[in-house]
């Protein structure tokens, strides 16, 4: 499929649980993070990583951060959204399997909210090679090779 250096992973870091009453991204689990979990998963993939976020505290993890460009209905503590430099970013929209084509349609739609530059492409079936009986789940990095 692609070249890892070409793919771009987005992790979406908005804001605090309404429930949990903090930011979840930051909770400690298993000695780290949750977002570091998050990182590390998608680090077998792809080594550029975006958070979209409008905490500062996700600066730490040394990735680009950019401002949630959609109304926040969250509470800020801070109300400073502090970000990276803006840089360009493309996204190319993969269905794969059985997957709802208005599903399809609405996921096109609420990214082109966000980022001008969204392809969709052609779709695809899933690979048998990509499931993974054992866990009974389809790997992403067998996906993207």
């Amino acid at each position: 499929m692609n070249n890892p250096e070409e793919i771009t992973a987005i992790i979406l870091a908005r804001g605090k649980s309404f429930r949990m009453k903090m930011e979840k991204g930051l909770v400690l689990f298993n000695g780290k993070m949750l977002v570091e979990h998050v990182i590390e998963a998608i680090k077998i993939v792809t080594s550029n990583i975006i958070i979209i976020t409008a905490n500062a505290q996700y600066k730490q993890f040394d990735y680009p951060c950019f401002a949630d460009e959609l109304e926040n209905k969250t509470k800020e503590p801070d109300s400073k959204k502090e970000v990276r430099e803006k840089k360009p970013v493309s996204i190319k929209l993969l269905p794969l399997g059985k997957i709802n084509s208005a599903l399809i349609s609405t996921t096109l739609s609420d990214m082109k909210k966000i980022v001008s530059d969204v392809e969709l492409l052609p779709h695809e079936e899933m690979p048998a090679s990509a499931f993974y009986a054992p866990r009974n789940r389809y790997r992403a990095d067998t996906l993207l090779d």
